[in-house]
């Protein structure tokens, strides 16, 4: 009887341990430009795990509950650099994003095509191309 117990001790510890290691963090933070101004629509991914996200608010703002395992938040916006932060010790963060002067460093180029449905009285809908510069 006594051994039984023991055993039993000895799983609910382990149990107890497991969970306290698995436990996630909430991260709370703000995005903002070179010029000290909020970014919004911002993505923020948890870095491994891209179905942990979150895009920020009006404000800049954001918030994203990852895993303990987890120590990259990466930052991503058309017309921006990319960025990464890291969260090891940090539970809110404040992150500054650098515009983007070329097209390897953007989601998006300044020379894009844009794709527009156009009504045509021969066919239903045929798509235009237009080449918009800036």
């Amino acid at each position: 009887m006594k051994e039984k117990v023991i055993v039993i001790a000895i799983v609910i510890l382990c149990f107890q341990f497991s969970v306290c290691f698995a436990q996630n963090r909430t991260i709370r933070g703000r995005v903002i430009d070179e010029n000290q101004h909020p970014l919004c629509g911002v993505t923020v991914l948890a870095d491994g795990q891209n179905e942990i996200s979150s895009v920020t608010s009006e404000d800049g703002e954001f918030k994203i509950e990852v895993s303990s395992s987890v120590s990259l938040l990466c930052f991503h916006k058309q017309g921006m650099k990319k960025a990464s932060a890291s969260i090891d010790i940090y539970d809110e963060m404040v992150v500054k994003m650098v515009t983007s002067t070329s097209a390897k460093n953007s989601d998006c180029s300044l020379e894009e095509l844009l794709e527009m449905p156009v009504e045509d009285k021969t066919r239903s809908t045929t798509n235009q191309l237009t080449s918009v510069k800036l």
